[in-house]
């Protein structure tokens, strides 16, 4: 497990019946609730990849000027990042960096130390693939199954004789089919299980490349051609 936040970062949920906007530990975030992903946007939370209670992880530590509590984030956690094209993982992040605050604006990392907890790990999705953590912008990606990153290179998974870059925006557009379903079928056990968009991750990412990388390179083009042609038709569904 490598995705997540830990228990003690924050989000800012509006009441579904108001416009009350209650600030919660992570923990406390549910599927439904609408999380807010951007400046005064909110979104429903579809499904979390992973929302694990009592479970040990290491979490970066980002502090960050002018505030009292650090973001913790898993190292392979994607952030944004002033200056950036895209967002990238946090094992990247080096004092100096600035995060955009959504109430505050761009925030200068101070410094970065390590921590242990044993409180949890929280993936929250949302349809934009960004969420407001402690005020700061973030992307709710991550490399999958904590793949490492060599620095400087953008992290790929080769399939049918092509790498595909491991990105925010790659991810997000990969899982358009499952973002979707969840869409039409909000209440289907495969979106409200704590870590069933986790495992649909785990089915695309490792499952599928590693039953196949084996096989004809013709079988591979035939799988590939035809997730290209449900992922387009999910991105279309997506803009009705």
């Amino acid at each position: 497990v490598c995705e997540c936040f830990s228990a003690r970062a924050t989000v800012s949920v509006k009441s579904p019946n108001s416009d009350d906007i209650v600030k919660m530990p992570m923990n406390r975030l549910q599927v439904g609730d609408l999380v807010m992903v951007g400046s005064n946007k909110f979104q429903r939370v579809y499904g979390f990849s992973h929302k694990t209670d009592n479970h040990v992880a290491n979490f970066l530590q980002i502090h960050l000027e002018g505030t009292n509590d650090p973001l913790e984030m898993t190292s392979s956690h994607f952030a944004f990042v002033a200056g950036k094209k895209g967002p990238i993982p946090a094992s990247e992040l080096q004092v100096g960096d600035r995060l955009h605050n959504v109430v505050d604006g761009e925030k200068e990392i101070i410094k970065i130390e390590s921590a242990t907890h044993d409180d949890g790990l929280f993936s929250p999705l949302t349809l934009d693939g960004t969420i407001v953590v402690n005020d700061l912008l973030m992307s709710t990606y991550a490399l999958p199954l904590c793949m490492k990153n060599v620095e400087g290179e953008t992290p790929y998974m080769q399939f049918a004789g092509f790498q595909f870059p491991l990105t925010h925006s790659s991810i997000h557009r990969a899982i358009a089919p499952f973002r979707v379903f969840c869409e039409i079928f909000p209440s289907s056990t495969s979106c409200k299980e704590d870590n069933g968009p986790g495992q649909f991750g785990t089915f695309l990412f490792k499952d599928i490349s590693s039953f196949f990388s084996s096989r004809h390179v013709l079988l591979q083009w035939a799988v590939l051609s035809l997730y290209i042609i449900v992922d387009l038709l999910a991105l279309f569904i997506e803009r009705l």
